[in-house]
């Protein structure tokens, strides 16, 4: 991120997940909201096109951009409840943008859907979300400042986490690999190993920072892990 970008965002873009990925929100009016992202290699899937992941959390965070103007400054936060995803044709270079735009529900359930466009103006893909307006709920104090002080994008992902690591990651004995060693996912972004230094890791083979963790056991990550 460039100096004096994060004064520019979004209070919606200020997390982890925008600062890695690299996408940002905008409003082109005050009825709608907007996701866009500049694609990238690390963005593609083997085919060569951008990653459904990466479509639905566009149109995902373009429909909660929408929700956030239709609101206006109120407090508290909006969460995902569902949302439909109908990928339409692929990108693989560009800029794209997704579009999000509120078309009813009451006070606490709003209904938002959503386009995902190429540059030349191509359907990439649409959306339909149910969003939940959380009241008097607030982000973490100084959690974007902690993510912004770590210098790599993949030591932010490992370590950065707004909920509890019972939560963030499901633990269970581990024997091999990592051995004894592995991450403190209730910790935060402090990019501080728990006990001891280490210098770096791999991903390719499994061997994590150093740190000891409860009972002596490495993380495994199970698939509902979000």
């Amino acid at each position: 991120m460039m100096e004096g970008e994060a004064d520019d965002l979004l209070p919606i873009d200020r997390s982890g997940a925008r600062e890695l990925v690299g996408y940002r929100s905008f409003l082109p009016d005050d009825q709608t909201g907007a996701c866009s992202l500049e694609i990238g290699p690390q963005h593609l899937n083997r085919m060569g096109v951008l990653h459904g992941g990466f479509v639905s959390m566009l149109l995902d965070n373009g429909c909660g951009t929408a929700l956030r103007n239709h609101l206006g400054d109120v407090g508290g936060g909006v969460v995902t409840v569902s949302i439909n995803v109908n990928f339409i044709a692929g990108a693989s270079e560009g800029r794209v943008t997704a579009t999000g735009r509120v078309t009813g529900g009451g006070q606490s359930l709003k209904f938002i859907e959503a386009d995902l466009r190429a540059e030349d103006g191509r359907l990439l893909a649409t959306a339909s979300a149910i969003f939940r307006v959380v009241k008097n709920a607030e982000p973490r104090q100084g959690h974007v400042e902690q993510v912004m002080k770590c210098p790599d994008p993949l030591i932010r992902a490992f370590h950065y986490t707004s909920r509890p690591s019972s939560i963030a990651a499901r633990t269970k004995p581990a024997k091999s690999g990592a051995g004894s060693k592995g991450l403190d996912f209730s910790s935060g972004c402090d990019c501080t190993p728990m006990n001891q230094g280490w210098s770096g890791y791999s991903i390719t083979s499994g061997s994590l920072p150093s740190g000891d963790m409860p009972e002596n056991d490495s993380p495994t990550f199970s698939s509902a892990s979000r």
